[in-house]
């Protein structure tokens, strides 16, 4: 029971971080009293919790705690232990522990998170609300694509290295005799597939690397690919040979373009949105100075007395 009770607590403190933060005694307003009122659920020397502050901060918590105000006896446990939380921030604040350097940092993190979370809700999402992709983008989609929508397999051959600079010399190399490309391949590739020749046998679609597949099954059989970069460097490919299955038809993949597209776009949107407020901000990640972050301070350890001599 101890185990789930804390389960609870840590479930509740983050999005109650902003009232324990504005916990300030302050008079009634008697211009405020009946129905406009706040309603006030527990009260403290520093502060008090009102429903409607717990209202705000509820459509914030966890599922499985919102299921739990169902409840009465757990709605109880729950509102009083964020009534604690809030009265003891208070005897914090008396003796001055929210002007501790650390405690303000973390203070000052969360707060952070919750105007970014604010910001992020009633700035940028009602922009990406308004996206939409129209039928004539998801057909020109599935007709620029169709590969994408068909089955088959290949059998190839590749090879993998680390810059575009020789990628492209070995490219020249092999485009000018094809019957080389093994041999180049087991010489120069940091592929485990050089040892092959850079054969990799036979694969279905879906099995490579995304932008590894889109580049070796448009390739009719014999050909061989420009230079390309994915994840793990630049490569080349060579179709060795390939079968097809006609594609899906259009209208049993449509909706799943459509949705496809539709994410893109509004990912698009929210990093444009952000980017476009970094510069406006003079945003500078400091690259250079990355080593310090995840360096704990290390605790002093008093020295160890000196070992007295032997039969002392």
């Amino acid at each position: 029971m101890k185990q789930s009770k804390k389960l609870v607590i840590c479930c509740v403190i983050a999005p109650f971080i902003a009232l324990s933060a504005g916990c300030k005694k302050t008079p009634a307003d008697p211009a405020k009293k009946g129905a406009d009122a706040p309603t006030v659920i527990a009260e403290f020397d520093g502060g008090k919790l009102t429903a409607e502050d717990l209202n705000y901060a509820i459509p914030h918590l966890a599922p499985m705690v919102q299921q739990q105000l169902q409840d009465p006896a757990q709605k109880e446990q729950l509102v009083s232990k964020v009534a604690e939380f809030m009265a003891l921030a208070s005897a914090a604040r008396d003796k001055g522990y929210d002007k501790d350097p650390e405690t303000k940092a973390m203070i000052d993190f969360y707060i952070n998170q919750i105007l970014a979370q604010t910001y992020f809700t009633k700035e940028i999402e009602p922009q990406v609300a308004k996206v939409a992709v129209s039928d004539e983008e998801v057909k020109k989609y599935y007709d620029d694509n169709k590969a994408e929508f068909s089955s088959g397999k290949m059998k190839a051959r590749h090879i993998l290295v680390d810059t575009e600079e020789e990628a492209r010399a070995l490219h020249a190399k092999v485009v000018a005799a094809p019957d080389t490309f093994s041999a180049v391949a087991k010489e120069k590739s940091k592929c485990p597939s050089s040892a092959n020749g850079g054969n990799l046998d036979w694969f279905d679609r879906g099995q490579m690397a995304p932008e590894f597949e889109s580049v070796a099954f448009a390739l009719n059989k014999g050909q061989i690919s420009e230079p390309f970069q994915s994840r793990f460097g630049w490569h080349i490919v060579i179709a060795d040979d390939k079968t097809e299955v006609d594609a899906t038809p259009f209208e049993e993949v449509k909706e799943g373009i459509k949705q496809k597209m539709l994410a893109e776009k509004k990912e698009k949107i929210s990093e444009d949105t952000v980017e476009a407020l970094k510069k406006q901000k003079n945003f500078v990640l400091h690259k250079d100075k990355l080593d310090k972050v995840g360096v704990q301070k290390t605790p002093e350890v008093p020295p160890m007395p000196p070992v007295p001599p032997a039969g002392q």
